[in-house]
């Protein structure tokens, strides 16, 4: 049989393959670039472990009557493991109806901010009957206008939790930062109120005594250094998960 049997048989496209593939773009060698806010950052807790370290006995943030037992402390170490589970148990729960609850957390956003308006029009000032009028309109706007983009959000978020499922390691980073970020918000605290004891002068009469703006920019500092530690932190888990979840794509 001949090929004019056949018919007319199409042209196939040609795939341009570059012959210096490897040499487009630039490789860049990996750096690391916050050298100086990784000393600054670094020198900064170091500081702010020696200023604890040097607190023998810090005035009590609680009533020094109370008295906390063994009991007390197993107790809320059993608490802290069943929040655990439970967290870890929500997972699969969103995973399976992840759309049923974002349909229902719109609902109950409609419901709260209908609340809030009726309470605030029951007020009967002008002002208030108009922001809760608004408060109403806004609510119902709001309502309708992510109702449409549900589905979306659903399917997006049972993605992040299928990664998460398939990666816990990440949910253990995200508990263990929640416990280190509490741990270091109790010793802020305690090197704060030293701070804030250690600036009262001892003796009133002494016309020398001056606390002057020195405290207020050590105060302000301590504000930085809280901050900035707690940002420290989000920002490993963020890096953390995003490499995790871009290597889990792949």
């Amino acid at each position: 049989m001949s090929k004019a049997g056949y018919g007319t048989v199409a042209a196939q496209p040609e795939v341009y393959t570059p012959t210096n593939w490897e040499k487009i773009g630039e490789v860049q060698a990996p750096t690391y670039k916050d050298v100086p806010f990784a000393i600054a950052f670094l020198a900064h807790l170091a500081v702010m472990i020696y200023i604890r370290c040097q607190v023998d006995d810090p005035t009590p943030l609680i009533d020094s009557d109370v008295e906390v037992t063994g009991d007390q402390y197993g107790f809320v170490v059993v608490l802290a493991l069943c929040s655990v589970g439970f967290a870890i148990g929500m997972f699969y729960l969103i995973q399976r109806m992840a759309l049923v609850l974002i349909q229902a957390s719109i609902i109950g956003s409609v419901v709260f901010s209908v609340f809030i308006g009726i309470s605030m029009i029951m007020l009967g000032n002008i002002l208030t009957i108009i922001l809760g009028v608004l408060c109403i309109l806004g609510s119902i706007w709001y309502a309708k206008a992510a109702w449409k983009y549900a589905a979306y959000s659903a399917a997006n978020l049972e993605t992040a939790i299928a990664a998460i499922l398939d990666n816990l390691g990440l949910c253990f980073m995200g508990i263990a930062s929640s416990a280190v970020s509490l741990l270091w918000t109790v010793m802020w605290c305690v090197v704060f109120n030293a701070v804030l004891q250690g600036d009262k002068c001892m003796n009133n009469d002494d016309d020398d005594c001056d606390e002057g703006g020195f405290s207020i920019l050590f105060y302000f500092l301590l504000l930085i250094s809280y901050f900035w530690t707690i940002l420290v932190l989000q920002y490993i888990v963020q890096v953390t998960v995003a490499g995790v979840i871009g290597t889990w794509w792949t």
